[in-house]
């Protein structure tokens, strides 16, 4: 009984230690991407990658790593295992995946992420239309408001009497 017990503590150091190295080279990873190392971020993430951990915000600094690094085909590559597994992401993405996707000749995707790319902007574009009139709106009826309090004023200044 006592040496399951050392067994099962022992796996638990072993899997708690196995899993702080990871966190500690991703952190390394994001360190080296945050400076522009690409090159360097980009050996530190996949070789977590071929370890079996993946998370959506490592696939996307290891395709923007790449794509700053105009290797457009291997962009394409990571954004792609990104996208399947967590399609909804940022507009400028949809942009970089689109155009990454041209370069390896994928004309059909390129076209459907670039859609998702136009459709985020026309959302952008309305809401800062609207956005502007609300605010050119609050100014105007400010400016009558001023305008009537001073006004109002004047007319009760103009009919008293001396």
């Amino acid at each position: 009984m006592k040496n399951k017990i050392i067994y099962l503590v022992v796996i638990a150091l072993t899997t708690l230690n196995c899993y702080s190295q990871t966190k500690v080279k991703e952190s390394r990873g994001n360190k080296d991407y945050d400076k522009y190392a690409y090159v360097d971020a980009i050996k530190t993430y996949e070789r977590l990658y071929e370890k079996g951990y993946k998370s959506p915000e490592m696939l996307l600094k290891l395709g923007n790593a790449y794509y700053f690094n105009a290797e457009l085909e291997k962009a394409a590559k990571w954004y792609g295992e990104l996208y399947a597994t967590s399609p909804e992401q940022e507009p400028e993405f949809y942009y970089r995946y689109s155009q990454s996707l041209r370069a390896t000749k994928d004309y059909t995707k390129a076209d459907e992420m670039m859609n998702k790319f136009n459709g985020w902007v026309s959302k952008l574009t309305f809401g800062l239309i609207v956005a502007i009139f609300v605010t050119i709106f609050h100014y105007i009826f400010a400016i009558m408001h001023t305008l009537y309090e001073v006004f109002s004023i004047f007319g009760k200044v103009s009919t008293v009497r001396l």
